[in-house]
């Protein structure tokens, strides 16, 4: 499945509740854009129900390919078979791990997702070796080591009734409203503003005749490309900004030019952050290493300096922009990977973006002041630092309040199942928290990251529309007893995140990395 991606001689599939789609031929229909792309080759049945009501499954019938199943080509094909199945068999057989289907599916039921990919058949015989295998020259041993250092982690969620509920209710009720929950006429206007915004705080920040307005300008400058983050390109690469396609390409690449990349952001963000939030091991929103400087959860490794974390972090934080912008994005596009998340090969277009975007914002930010301001050297390098720390700031503070705080859950799935111990839907709710409902100016500062836990339900929803539904989730939660996390404010959130990361890393509590 994995190889799935689209592409010269191979097909564009993805998996949805144990079922395998084509959907290279839907991408261009598709109507929440090109975000589609990031479910190919991979389990996307979190992604797809956070996005699609049951109106669509007449859609998802015309796409139908088979099901995931035991055995050597690892999906049984049922009805006729194209060319391009054809010419994934040797694929499917001879260089990737089968995709195994739960045991004693039947699959009978549509409403679960399909289990997480496991190895099998390591052993693969002669006949289907070929001169281009990449694994050809390896012992058995190695091609099992190279399959599992390329799979990516699926979960298992349970089904239950709450989500369908509260889809039901939202969708009547914005019905009788008359709302179009993707678009609205206030996020153009906002998106211009902050365009606009760009432009003026970067000129004035290295080109004023005045000392002070370029200090000030440049970390308005840094606020400003947040605000294209979290706002812009937030929605457009959710699929949640215009129903035109090239408006909506246009405002998903805004982040490439003011230094990020889209293409990674949703990689990370939409494939692995959404799908599993605040699940260990998958989230790579919350992912560390070996030797972090930060510990997010009881499951990960603790050492000596993650005691004085909660005081150095806030400093650090400033460096988010700008370690995306020249070390991550790069990394990524090296390795493969973020965190666990297999990063899908990027098509011409996205690869072109990712490389203009790069030159562009390093131009404009840096070349062209160096070549043309009149600032000194030392003041260059105060106005870069402080562009880039605002921003980053911005970013992380906003991020982390929502689902690094000691009132939210953290999730450890099963390690041989994959499966975690709650619907979807709920655990959205168990692991995110709001701010500041009620508050127009954070909901527009915040890019509706204020409703986090709307976000996280209805991804596909234009950030405006948020506090609309919120009431409506609320009211369910009260009915169904789930609790629902609202701080009062920013501030009181923000004291939450550093107040958990101090408990976090003074008490050293065994994590499953160090036992043993």
């Amino acid at each position: 499945l994995k190889h799935a991606q689209g592409g010269p001689n191979q097909p564009m599939w993805t998996a949805i509740r144990g079922n395998v789609y084509d959907i290279e031929g839907w991408v261009e229909r598709h109507p929440g854009g090109d975000v589609i792309r990031v479910a190919a080759g991979r389990d996307a049945t979190w992604l797809f129900e956070s996005y699609h009501g049951k109106h669509v499954e007449n859609v998802l019938e015309q796409l139908y390919v088979g099901k995931l199943v035991d055995g050597n080509d690892g999906i049984e094909q049922v009805e006729k078979r194209t060319e391009k199945d054809e010419k994934m068999d040797h694929v499917e057989r001879s260089s990737t791990p089968t995709v195994r289907k739960r045991k004693n599916q039947e699959h009978k039921r549509m409403d679960e997702p399909a289990g997480r990919e496991e190895l099998e058949g390591t052993k693969r015989s002669t006949e289907n070796r070929s001169d281009d295998d990449p694994w050809e020259s390896h012992e058995p041993q190695d091609v099992l080591r190279m399959m599992e250092e390329d799979l990516e982690p699926v979960a298992t969620y349970k089904t239950g009734p709450f989500y369908d509920e509260l889809k039901r209710r939202v969708n009547k009720e914005m019905r009788q409203k008359g709302v179009n929950l993707r678009t609205s006429t206030s996020m153009y206007v906002k998106s211009a503003l902050i365009l606009t915004s760009c432009v003026i705080t970067w000129w004035n920040a290295f080109f004023s005749p005045y000392q002070a307005l370029r200090m000030v300008c440049a970390a308005l400058l840094g606020f400003c490309r947040a605000q294209v983050g979290v706002s812009i390109q937030h929605d457009a690469n959710h699929g949640a900004y215009s129903k035109n396609k090239l408006a909506s390409t246009i405002a998903g690449a805004s982040l490439d030019f003011v230094g990020a990349s889209s293409f990674m952001w949703k990689q990370q963000h939409v494939v692995g952050h959404h799908a599993y939030t605040n699940v260990d091991g998958m989230d790579p929103d919350i992912r560390v290493g070996e030797k972090d400087v930060r510990r997010v959860t009881q499951y990960q490794p603790w050492h000596p300096h993650h005691a004085l974390q909660h005081l150095y972090l806030g400093w650090l934080y400033s460096l988010l922009a700008i370690k995306s912008f020249a070390v991550d994005d790069f990394q990524a596009l090296h390795t493969g990977r973020i965190g666990n998340v297999r990063i899908n090969r990027m098509t011409r277009i996205e690869m072109g973006i990712f490389w203009a975007g790069k030159l562009f914002y390093f131009c404009c930010v840096y070349m062209v002041p160096c070549l043309l301001s009149t600032s000194g050297w030392m003041e260059l390098i105060l106005l870069w630092s402080m562009n880039e720390a605002v921003a980053g700031w911005t970013l992380a503070f906003l991020f982390q309040v929502a689902h690094v705080v000691g009132e939210v859950d953290f999730i450890k799935a099963d390690e041989k199942t994959g499966r975690v111990d709650c619907e979807w839907a709920i655990a959205q709710l168990e692991t995110t928290a709001d701010f500041s409902h009620g508050s127009s100016f954070w909901l527009h500062v915040s890019g509706g990251l204020n409703h986090q836990v709307v976000h996280h339900l209805f991804p596909g929803i234009c950030h405006t529309h948020y506090p609309k539904i919120a009431p409506i989730l609320k009211q369910l939660c009260l009915e169904k007893g789930v609790k629902y996390r609202v701080f009062p404010s920013f501030w009181s959130a923000l004291q939450a995140h550093f107040r958990y990361m101090k408990h976090v890393g003074s008490v050293k509590v065994p994590s499953l990395a160090t036992v043993g």
